[in-house]
């Protein structure tokens, strides 16, 4: 079963990090309006910069589509990513948000 997994970094506020998932969320379903989702799980994660950018390059890898969100209020920085998929192994070692 395909699931929702967006990642926010962890070096801004909690808040800050739900605003940016739904930033993220949002980007990824107006692009892919026909995506093969049952829209019942979604898992969100939080992580430093550094391990979020490793995961692109993995998602990038195994083929698996995704969007970002650079947020322009503090200067276009990397603030989240969002996919759909059933390979949870890719998320396996990050936080919970």
């Amino acid at each position: 079963m395909k699931k929702l997994y967006v990642v926010a970094i962890n070096s801004i506020s909690h808040s800050y990090q739900g605003v940016q998932m739904g930033h993220v969320v949002g980007k990824l379903a107006a692009k892919n309006p026909d995506v093969d989702w049952d829209q019942q799980t979604f898992v969100y994660l939080s992580s430093g910069e550094i391990k979020m950018h490793k995961v692109i390059d993995k998602l990038h890898s195994k083929g698996i589509k995704f969007d970002r969100f650079y947020e322009p209020d503090i200067g276009n920085k990397l603030t989240a990513i969002a996919c759909i998929t059933d390979q949870s192994d890719v998320f396996k070692s990050f936080d919970l948000f």
